[in-house]
């Protein structure tokens, strides 16, 4: 179980790491924008 969700992980690093960022953006907008 371990060795498919680590492949998960490793497969689509880049979805998971796109949609963080983008929850952080939407979750603290004032430090992206301080204006």
């Amino acid at each position: 179980v371990i060795a498919h969700q680590q492949k998960t992980e490793d497969v689509c690093p880049s979805e998971i790491e796109p949609k963080d960022k983008d929850v952080s953006l939407e979750k603290e907008p004032k430090i992206e924008s301080p204006k």
